[in-house]
């Protein structure tokens, strides 16, 4: 059977639970994972719940889940021109102040510094004028378990539906080159790379972009 892409307008707190979970197993051992968390992966459900609920708040909260059981497999946040992860005030009260509050000095420092400044410049120079105008998918992934089946792919395709309508890219960052090339075989192109430092290791960001101008 196809996927079938639901829009979560009002997640529950069990849903939110639910696929915390499902992005904690599917990201389990990720640099950027490591990174976020100071390498105390067990923040990691905690992040990604704070996440969750921020995209619930300000963006789009998609989920694929399986036919019989009802279980999500497949879960993306994604936010319109404008929009973005803890941009504003109840999006960080809804789980961000207090995961942060978590983390060590020296993690909030390079949430401040190194992401919050060098990384955002860095993608922005690479970006260019769709920086501020473009549909970006923030977390995107499928449990382990559901993988090659065409979840992702159907939500991708969801996403780029919507940047279509509103007749701007789609424009978004990954951590690995496997991953960009699993975009380029989705119509995108990879439009630039920057190296990111972390004190749990450093590892290459690729930007990808989607453009509805542009043929596949």
């Amino acid at each position: 059977m196809p996927a079938i892409v639901k829009l979560l307008e009002h997640p529950t707190d069990i849903q939110i639970v639910e696929c915390a979970a499902l992005l904690s197993k599917a990201l389990e051992g990720d640099v950027t994972i490591r990174a976020m968390t100071g390498g105390r992966e067990e923040l990691a459900p905690a992040l990604f719940r704070a996440m969750l609920r921020a995209g619930s708040l300000g963006g789009k909260f998609h989920v694929v889940s399986d036919e019989v059981s009802g279980q999500i497999t497949t879960v993306a946040i994604s936010f319109a021109p404008g929009g973005g992860l803890f941009d504003r005030v109840d999006q960080r009260e809804a789980g961000w102040n207090d995961f942060f509050a978590s983390l060590s000095h020296e993690t909030q420092t390079w949430w401040r510094t190194t992401l919050g400044k060098d990384y955002a410049d860095a993608i922005h120079a690479i970006l260019g004028n769709h920086y501020n105008n473009r549909w970006q998918i923030n977390v995107l992934a499928t449990h382990p378990e559901r993988q090659r089946n065409g979840y992702a792919t159907a939500v991708i395709q969801a996403v780029c539906s919507l940047a279509a309508k509103d007749k701007t890219v789609l424009a978004l960052t990954t951590q690995n080159e496997r991953n960009a090339q699993f975009y380029q075989h989705r119509g995108f192109s990879i439009v630039g790379t920057t190296e990111v430092n972390a004190p749990t290791g450093p590892w290459t960001q690729y930007v990808v972009l989607w453009d509805p101008n542009v043929p596949s």
